[in-house]
């Protein structure tokens, strides 16, 4: 974790890249932290090559030997900060830092870029250092907490976590999953608990409910012959409208559609009483 008091702002700014820019760094004098805001480039260092588009986000440590460059049509817009570690060694052994991993992708990075702005601005020509450097480690303790959050260490804890909250909701499609229950069954915030299910299962938490009810209504509009608002009601939903919707923009055809079209493949279903079922119901 970083400290107000063990790091000190050297200096930043928001650049506009120029169509010819281009970066070489060989020793890195100081830290630097580094947000892509827009535009796409190339950063590479000696181990590795990064595309860069915007949200790409790295702290980069003393030493390091990179170079960048970007595509003159779509250059680059950057939040940089440089600053240094003012603890001793015998302060960090009492109080460790934990630097934040070199790199990652951010999909949201509005807060990130919002505290690294009110940094530069604070330490701009004249301006309080101190609040500058209050401002840069709270980003860093942002990146710092993004970086535990999905890193290798602990990807184990959070996907327990989500795959036993997917496994109850496939279990009960239909039940009332409020995703602030949710998210506290799993020890997180809503917010961040949103974040790390997309991360895991590719959807956010809402997307993954309404999925397994699809799902499980396809099955009852082949294997059964329940009315399509019944359909709706053993899937959890109220109104068989916001159901009706839900299952075209997630199958392409409407529910009734569906069944008509399934029956053909499915001869040992009755689609007499299938079509008996609908009657009174508007799709």
């Amino acid at each position: 974790m970083f400290y107000t008091d063990t790091i000190k702002f050297n200096g930043g700014g928001i650049y506009n890249c120029a169509a010819d820019w281009s970066w070489r760094v060989t020793g890195m004098r100081d830290y630097d932290l580094w947000l892509v805001l827009g535009g796409k480039g190339l950063l590479e260092t000696q181990d590795k090559s990064y595309d860069l588009i915007g949200g790409d986000c790295f702290v980069i440590s003393p030493g390091s030997n990179l170079k960048a460059g970007h595509s003159p049509e779509n250059p680059l817009r950057v939040v940089a900060i440089h600053f240094d570690r003012l603890a001793s060694h015998a302060e960090i052994a009492l109080h460790p830092v934990t630097l934040p991993k070199f790199h990652r992708r951010l999909a949201d990075f509005k807060f990130i870029e919002q505290l690294m702005v009110r940094a530069v601005h604070a330490g701009g020509s004249g301006g309080d250092k101190n609040s500058a450097a209050l401002w840069t480690s709270a980003a860093l303790y942002e990146l710092e907490s993004l970086d535990r959050a999905m890193s290798a260490s602990c990807p184990s804890i959070h996907e327990t976590a989500i795959e036993r909250i997917c496994s109850r909701i496939s279990a009960d499609p239909a039940g009332r999953h409020n995703i602030r229950r949710l998210a506290a069954s799993a020890g997180m915030c809503p917010d961040h608990f949103g974040r790390v299910f997309r991360s895991i299962k590719g959807v956010s938490p809402r997307e993954f409910i309404i999925g397994k009810r699809i799902d499980s209504a396809k099955v009852m509009l082949i294997e059964s012959s329940h009315p399509i608002g019944r359909v709706a009601e053993l899937c959890g939903y109220d109104s068989i409208y916001y159901f009706s919707r839900h299952f075209k923009t997630h199958v392409g055809v409407p529910p009734i559609q569906y069944r008509s079209n399934t029956s053909q493949d499915f001869p040992e279903v009755n689609p007499g009483r299938q079509l008996a079922g609908f009657a009174g119901h508007n799709v």
